[in-house]
């Protein structure tokens, strides 16, 4: 596997943060994360 397809990280959670549809919500984990590894502003990461 390519080094920059390695996950840095890897959280064991209990559930998601979803939303009153049923879905994800991608940036409350996202915020959560960057709170949990001290990764500074959760803006600024890059996502496809």
């Amino acid at each position: 596997m390519a080094k920059h397809k390695i996950p840095r990280y890897v959280d064991f959670v209990d559930g998601f943060p979803m939303n009153a549809a049923g879905k994800i919500l991608k940036y409350k984990m996202r915020q959560e994360a960057t709170e949990r590894h001290n990764l500074g502003d959760a803006s600024k990461i890059v996502t496809a």
